[in-house]
């Protein structure tokens, strides 16, 4: 990737705006920095570090029809369960409790 005419070293609001991402962020990247002056100092970053930094770390689609074996599943669809019962059928089984069924139910409504 070749930048437009760029200086050997950028300081960190200049990569920012190359990366669109804020200085601070641009500060916590695994790019290689350059301190400058005493104490606190600033830094600043070689242009062969940050283009190393953009080579290593691009990521390109894979081809069309090529092996999806790196793809991302599409979420399973929410099964059903067969074994309970329905409305009608639980319905049913309140009745039967109610008149005395097999439960000894008293047969008195609640």
């Amino acid at each position: 990737m070749k930048l437009p005419d760029l200086p050997d070293t950028l300081t960190p609001d200049e990569v920012g705006a190359l990366f669109h991402l804020k200085r601070r962020t641009v500060l916590e990247l695994p790019i290689p920095k350059v301190r400058v002056g005493k104490g606190r100092g600033k830094f600043i970053f070689k242009k062969p570090d940050v283009l190393q930094y953009l080579e290593n770390n691009t990521e390109y689609p894979p081809e069309k029809g090529a092996n999806d074996g790196g793809r991302i599943q599409k979420k399973q669809k929410a099964v059903r369960l067969q074994g309970l019962p329905n409305r009608d059928h639980l319905q049913k089984i309140r009745l039967a409790n109610q008149s005395g069924g097999q439960t000894g139910g008293s047969g008195v409504p609640h």
